[in-house]
C-alpha cells in the first residue's frame, strides 16, 4: 500500500491567482462606488408599522 503526500501534489486548490497584472477596480464613477459601498442603516431608514382596519376611530391592539 502506498500513501501519497497530498501537500506535494498540484491537485489541491490554489488560494492565489497567478496574474501578470493587477485587475482594475470597478469604482471609477460615483454611481459605481455608490453601488458597491457598505450599507449603513439608521432609525430613519425604517417605517413604523401601520395596520388599517374597517371602521371609524377603531383601535385594535395587535397581539405580539
Amino acid at each position: 500500500m502506498t500513501i501519497r503526500d497530498s501537500s506535494s501534489t498540484r491537485s489541491r486548490q490554489q488560494t492565489t491567482l497567478d496574474l501578470l497584472q493587477r485587475p482594475r477596480r470597478l469604482r471609477r464613477t460615483e454611481a459605481l462606488r455608490t453601488l458597491v459601498r457598505e450599507t449603513h442603516l439608521s432609525a430613519d431608514n425604517f417605517m413604523y408599522p401601520l395596520f388599517v382596519c374597517e371602521g371609524t376611530n377603531v383601535r385594535v391592539e395587535v397581539p405580539s
